[in-house]
């Protein structure tokens, strides 16, 4: 009774396929991953842009400090539940704003406006 060879060159072929197929795997796992990364910073530069948009309207429809104060804290609660660890400022000269938003996905992230209330 004689062994035919072939028997471990089918095995070792079988592991390198088995190697190939994993690393290809993988390398589609970690590309949907940067994918996902990429959504949510895009979804969150989004709703950066429009919660700056929004607190200049504010702005502009509230000209009294009192006024002014009031939307600055409700803008700010918004912000809160809206962006990771938000940050906001602004600051007006005249009739000129300045509304920056920071928030943090893996290093801190800013938008800012300039506009004219």
């Amino acid at each position: 009774m004689s062994h035919s060879p072939s028997y471990g060159v089918t095995l070792l072929e079988v592991l390198i396929a088995w190697s190939i197929l994993s690393g290809i795997l993988l390398s589609v796992l970690f590309l949907q991953i940067d994918e996902v990364r990429h959504i949510r910073h895009a979804y969150y530069y989004s709703v950066a842009t429009v919660q700056l948009r929004s607190l200049i309207e504010r702005l502009r429809a509230n000209q009294t400090s009192v006024a002014r104060e009031r939307e600055w804290r409700d803008w700010n609660n918004e912000n809160k539940g809206v962006l990771p660890q938000g940050e906001r400022n602004y600051r007006c000269e005249r009739r000129i704003c300045h509304v920056t938003v920071h928030w943090r996905e893996r290093k801190i992230q800013t938008l800012s406006l300039v506009a004219a209330v």
